[in-house]
């Protein structure tokens, strides 16, 4: 892929980039008419492509491009993930900040840059160990305790199915929102305490297109109070041949 050219430009407002995503959501359906998380999680599996083409893959290369809330375009290739649970994200800044890669090897979580290498524990860790645990999605309700569905919402003309349950890797409070119509996710909102109270994370999935018989999201937007990125894959090669130092510590 030929690197592309950084742009300058003035920081993006969260509502300029939140601005197709943010839709009026109107009340709760009655929950004696709501559906089981059981019909839920097979009606995303099924929509994914179903649990047969979903097992066949043990790896995922992704790349694309990543735009920041400071208006850069940054190259970010490349995503890895390796069943059943190895990750690294690289993005690529260049000049005096050059690569970005953070990982997570089955046991160790780790985070490089220009500032040098630093092992994440705790909840930086857990994270990390989450990413690597959501790789196709067949494990989904295996990785929350309490998982239920709390409603139905209509945002715009789409009715969403809300789940709420708790991280068990993280303890957090996460809300799963899946199409009621095609099944799919289509945004994933994390609750996180802080010493300055409570604040939200939120992932939207978009633009989802058939790879392998695979449904796999191409726009990926993440939003927290301070930052907000949004990710277009340009491709996506299942079951690809991965060097697995790939996933390893780096030297210090």
């Amino acid at each position: 892929m030929t690197p592309q050219t950084e742009i300058a430009a003035v920081r993006l407002t969260f509502d300029q980039m939140l601005g197709p995503r943010r839709r009026t959501v109107t009340p709760a359906r009655d929950s004696t008419t709501l559906p089981s998380v059981a019909s839920v999680i097979t009606k995303y599996i099924t929509a994914l492509g179903g649990r047969e083409n979903l097992a066949k893959i043990t790896s995922t290369l992704t790349k694309g491009s990543m735009i920041t809330s400071e208006g850069r375009v940054v190259p970010f290739e490349e995503n890895y993930e390796s069943a059943p649970n190895r990750w690294v994200y690289i993005r690529h800044f260049g000049g005096s900040l050059g690569d970005f890669a953070t990982g997570y090897d089955g046991t160790t979580a780790w985070n490089k840059d220009n500032r040098g290498l630093t092992i994440h524990t705790g909840l930086a860790r857990a994270r990390s160990m989450m990413t690597a645990e959501l790789q196709t999605g067949l494990r989904l309700e295996d990785l929350y305790n309490n998982l239920r569905v709390t409603g139905v919402e209509t945002a715009g003309s789409t009715q969403i199915v809300v789940l709420s349950g708790v991280a068990k890797l993280t303890g957090l409070q996460e809300r799963l929102y899946f199409d009621a119509a095609n099944g799919l996710l289509t945004r994933r909102s994390t609750l996180t305490e802080s010493l300055f109270g409570a604040f939200s994370s939120e992932m939207y999935f978009e633009n989802y297109q058939l790879v392998d018989g695979v449904m796999v999201p191409t726009l990926v937007s993440q939003f927290s109070p301070d930052d907000g990125t949004v990710r277009k894959l340009t491709s996506v090669e299942h079951n690809a041949k991965i060097d697995p130092t790939l996933f390893a510590k780096p030297p210090g």
